[in-house]
């Protein structure tokens, strides 16, 4: 199979599936907004020195929400915001998690390391 259909290496396919996330899903036919209470991760970017920013969205009682969780390349341990984000749509939340430039996002680090 991979001869006939070669594939991208798992990193490369996981990074495009979190960046592009609602085209992979409608190819599903899946809803790219989650429907559960739980936060869902919806983007992911890199912010340097190793670290990940993620953007978990969740629902609440006036629309959306969203905090930005921190982890390492390596380890377990994640450091999460608090919700710095609402909204009335998970794709006005992402976009504003991808206007955010490098500084902004590292100043939301800096906030939640102890």
């Amino acid at each position: 199979a991979r001869r006939l259909m070669p594939l991208p290496p798992y990193e490369i396919w996981m990074r495009s599936y979190l960046d592009n996330r609602p085209a992979f899903l409608e190819r599903l036919g899946i809803e790219s907004a989650p429907d559960r209470q739980e936060p869902v991760t919806v983007s992911v970017r890199p912010v340097g020195d190793g670290w990940y920013a993620a953007l978990r969205v969740h629902r609440s009682t006036d629309g959306w929400g969203g905090s930005i969780r921190f982890h390492r390349t390596e380890g377990a341990r994640a450091w999460t915001t608090s919700a710095v984000f609402r909204g009335e749509g998970v794709d006005d939340i992402r976009n504003r998690f991808r206007s955010f430039d490098d500084n902004t996002l590292r100043a939301f680090l800096r906030s939640v390391l102890p």
